[in-house]
């Protein structure tokens, strides 16, 4: 998010640039604007146009520029720049420390009288506790180390939302869940040590990337799910949205589920969705989903289900890299050749 400084008046020309989409230009000014006594967030800003026009390497080259002048380090930018290169060590390592930054809930991750656990090896043994990270998409994502790396431990809780609880608990029946936010101390005493669901996908993914497995499913030949609205409250919730009208072309064709837990719409079939158990049960018959960047698009990666994510602009890095390999993007203009 860009700080607004008085520095000069080509920062403001910049920022005003940069909010329209002109990259281009709003680097141009932010390169006028910066001197090497004024404010270093320019080159914070100038790493970000950068970013936005997908030059990766002048992007972090400023991001660096930055820490050093500000005297920050390993900033959340940085991390998505490793992750879009395919540099998952790096980039997870930074990733999931930025839990409570500006978390869902304002809960900053807490420094435990319990040993942190950074080391796959350190697993064996232990009375683990994990706590999670922000954002139902990355909970999702990161469900896919749970299995595999708490079997070496002597006993595992980990939190996770109220929304998504039940679904876990359906998902991974041999697990302990729990969504407690208040951590006591005599609730402490249960463990010896403790780690994040983002530094269990960390440690999973050192070797490699490695695919879910899929439970077989009866599905309904025929019958698409759609999801179209990202939370408004989300980092670029405008344009990773869609108008659900465009959906009213496969109507000829294929009977719709509208997967929107709150929308109703005249041409869709409108189930109730509580929680994401029950979205993932309506999933679970769908011959296939489109959906835009979202909730529920990591949720199909879980489960397997084919999908297609409507990508209007720029792809998050977890689709770039393939983590679920039953998703395929497409563009607006495409879904109709569905």
């Amino acid at each position: 998010m860009f700080i607004k400084n008085n520095q000069s008046e080509y920062n403001n020309r910049a920022i005003t640039f940069y909010s329209k989409g002109d990259f281009k230009t709003a680097l141009k000014w932010f390169k006028k604007a910066y001197s090497p006594d004024g404010d270093p967030m320019i080159l914070f800003n100038i790493g970000l146009c950068y970013h936005s026009l997908r030059d990766f390497e002048n992007a972090l080259k400023y991001y660096t520029r930055f820490e050093k002048e500000n005297g920050d380090k390993d900033i959340y930018e940085k991390c998505l720049i490793y992750l879009l290169s395919g540099d998952y060590e790096k980039g997870l390592e930074i990733y999931h420390t930025r839990y409570g930054r500006q978390s869902k809930d304002g809960v900053s991750f807490p420094k435990l009288p319990l040993k942190w656990i950074d080391n796959v090896e350190d697993l064996k043994g232990t009375n683990l506790l994990v706590l999670n990270e922000q954002g139902f998409g990355d909970e999702f994502l990161f469900s896919k180390s749970f299995t595999e790396l708490t079997k070496q431990c002597k006993s595992c809780k980990i939190q996770v939302y109220p929304e998504t609880i039940d679904l876990f608990e359906e998902l991974y029946p041999e697990l302990d869940f729990f969504t407690d936010r208040t951590l006591t101390a005599q609730f402490l005493t249960k463990f010896d040590s403790y780690t994040s669901t983002g530094e269990l996908f960390a440690q999973f993914n050192k070797t490699g990337v490695k695919q879910y497995e899929y439970n077989e499913t009866i599905i309904d030949r025929g019958r698409v799910g759609i999801f179209f609205a990202a939370n408004p409250e989300s980092k670029n919730a405008k344009q990773r949205s869609i108008d659900p009208n465009i959906f009213k072309k496969l109507t000829d064709r294929y009977e719709l589920v509208n997967l929107q837990k709150g929308y109703e719409l005249d041409f869709t079939e409108n189930p109730t969705l509580n929680n994401f158990l029950d979205t993932k049960r309506v999933i679970d018959k769908l011959d296939f989903v489109i959906t835009i960047d979202s909730s529920v698009a990591n949720l199909c990666g879980i489960l397997g289900k084919e999908c297609y994510l409507v990508n209007r602009k720029y792809l998050d890095w977890r689709y770039i890299n393939k983590f679920y390999d039953s998703i395929d993007v497409i563009t607006p203009t495409e879904i109709n050749n569905l």
